[in-house]
């Protein structure tokens, strides 16, 4: 990245300028930006055998050390509006560079070098061709510290490098969560088949740089016998929509081209939103459903979140809902 994710000053409205903060300091280009590289190669063995390589290089991630006024959970004091409503203060405690700049006071990480090996073989069965392969990925194991639980200094988890390892481990648990059925475990091994669970679990898996086909494959299938009119029912219908939506657009994104695959994914995404859209009030809230609202614990803000992003998922404004990550800003 060759540029801070702030790309615009609002004098009117910015908190950042209440903490002698300037417009050139919030939107300066970094002065290093983060460097990537990559180079693959084959070779054509005998027997109809491709060996391939694939070597990416990934410069060190690097944050600002950022900061507040206050703790992390420390409570907003109340301000009255001129029409009288009374507020938390939306100006405490603003999180900020603790140098008041950027790439000043900073967090870095370790370069990566990740190395993957595949090899493939084609089979000629006769009028068709099938290619088989075998992937090995992360070849050496790196374990290079690829960023930081938290840049804030003010967190317990300030500075406590992360690598690839910690996610290809978490993704790894999650896989054998699943049930011959195609559903997935609440816990390693307890029996269950969750309905909303399944698709959380498909849509965590479609964040994974490469798919685990199969896994992926019958997450899907198993949501689809289930259908969203069930999900409906379920416990956390909300949970379970905004996840199933993201899982089967994830999908969709992966297998784009495959005409039936398409209809399927957006089939299950439409059915899921027209229920969705089906529990809005008048005054455009969005009502409290099943164990949510049994638990008199949560309000309408709680449901009208949840439902509003499960209705945007399509729209691919977050990264998380694609599977090529945007372009940011310059």
């Amino acid at each position: 990245m060759a540029s801070t994710f702030r790309t615009r000053w609002n004098p009117t409205s910015d908190q950042m300028q209440f903490y002698g903060i300037s417009p050139e300091d919030v939107t300066s280009q970094r002065t290093a930006p983060r460097n990537h590289g990559r180079v693959s190669t084959f070779v054509r063995l005998p027997f109809d055998t491709t060996f391939s390589a694939f070597y990416i290089y990934t410069g060190p991630n690097r944050s600002n050390v950022m900061t507040g006024i206050a703790a992390l959970n420390a409570t907003a004091p109340s301000v009255t509006l001129s029409n009288g409503r009374v507020v938390s203060d939306p100006f405490f405690n603003v999180v900020y560079p603790r140098a008041r700049k950027n790439d000043v006071d900073m967090l870095t990480a370790d370069d990566s070098h990740l190395v993957n090996i595949r090899l493939a073989k084609e089979l000629v069965l006769g009028q068709r061709r099938l290619t088989v392969s075998g992937d090995v990925f992360n070849l050496f194991n790196v374990g290079a510290s690829t960023g930081f639980l938290s840049a804030d200094v003010r967190s317990s988890n300030f500075g406590i490098p992360t690598n690839e390892k910690v996610l290809d481990k978490g993704f790894d648990y999650l896989k054998q969560c699943q049930a011959k059925d195609g559903g997935f475990n609440y816990q390693l091994g307890d029996g269950t088949s969750m309905k909303e669970g399944t698709a959380a679990a498909v849509a965590t898996l479609g964040l994974m740089q490469k798919f685990d086909n199969q896994v992926m494959i019958n997450g899907f299938e198993f949501l689809e016998k289930v259908t969203p009119a069930v999900i409906s029912r379920e416990r956390f219908p909300y949970y379970g929509h905004f996840y199933g939506c993201m899982g089967m657009h994830l999908l969709y994104q992966e297998f784009k081209g495959d005409k039936t695959f398409e209809m399927r994914t957006q089939k299950y995404i439409l059915a899921a939103q027209k229920d969705l859209l089906g529990w809005q009030d008048k005054d455009g809230k969005f009502a409290l459903k099943s164990w949510v609202a049994e638990g008199n614990v949560e309000n309408e803000g709680y449901s009208t979140a949840f439902a509003l992003i499960g209705l945007q998922v399509t729209d691919g404004r977050l990264s998380i809902h694609n599977r090529t990550a945007p372009r940011l800003p310059k």
